[in-house]
């Protein structure tokens, strides 16, 4: 398997080992029904995954962003699109800026996720509020805004800060645990829609269920790709 380097910083190279995207389905948990999908990078096959990321500056997390949309804008299906972005392209100033001019043919079907919010609880107080006016800045500009891998030691950290969003996701890791339904309950504190993230059997179906989550997301529902080159 090849081993991304921990000091890359070439964006052009970095690009060239994303192949295309998975479409992995959303599904409302009270009637079945496909919501729309979370789209996901699809690296070559002999890239580490957890490397690649890892040192994926911001610009490259934003280039590939705007590669994911065009192929998300030439897509006729319905639903929405969610799209993961880390906190650090939510809190620079030209990133955001960036953001701001998609044009709403974009902005009709797709949402932003904010990812690792753990980032939150050792970040400075001034990023945190940076972080929450640009969420702000994105939703009065017609954006969708999700916070994603929620657990309960973000929430607890981030309770009283003012934070909203359009919908939480749960971090995968939760539907595990007993505390799952009190994680959705504190969930819709900071944010009106709520999706358990991690369902791979029915058993873990009936838990999501019976948290009170509006959706699920999962490998238990079949997902598919689409190769940049096709």
């Amino acid at each position: 398997m090849r081993i991304v380097r921990t000091d890359i910083n070439d964006t052009e190279h970095a690009l060239q080992l994303v192949e295309g995207i998975r479409l992995q389905p959303l599904i409302a948990l009270g009637t079945g029904e496909l919501q729309g999908h979370e789209v996901l990078t699809l690296l070559a096959p002999d890239v580490q995954v957890e490397a690649f990321f890892e040192t994926l500056s911001t610009e490259a997390c934003l280039l590939l962003f705007f590669k994911q949309l065009e192929i998300i804008r030439r897509l006729v299906e319905p639903g929405l699109f969610f799209m993961n972005l880390p906190v650090r392209v939510f809190t620079d100033p030209d990133c955001m800026q960036r953001l701001l001019r998609v044009r709403s043919c974009y902005r009709r079907n797709v949402v932003a996720e904010v990812q690792d919010p753990e980032y939150l609880l050792t970040a400075e107080v001034a990023q945190r509020r940076v972080l929450k006016a640009n969420v702000y800045r994105l939703r009065s500009r017609g954006w969708s805004v999700w916070l994603d891998d929620l657990t309960p030691a973000v929430s607890e950290g981030i309770k009283n800060e003012g934070f909203w969003f359009d919908g939480v996701k749960t971090c995968r890791h939760e539907l595990a645990r007993h505390t799952l339904p009190q994680l959705v309950c504190d969930a819709r504190e900071l944010g009106r829609m709520v999706l358990v993230e991690g369902i791979e059997t029915d058993e873990e179906l009936a838990l999501a269920r019976s948290s009170g989550a509006d959706w699920g997301q999962g490998f238990l529902w079949p997902e598919r790709t689409l190769l940049f080159r096709s």
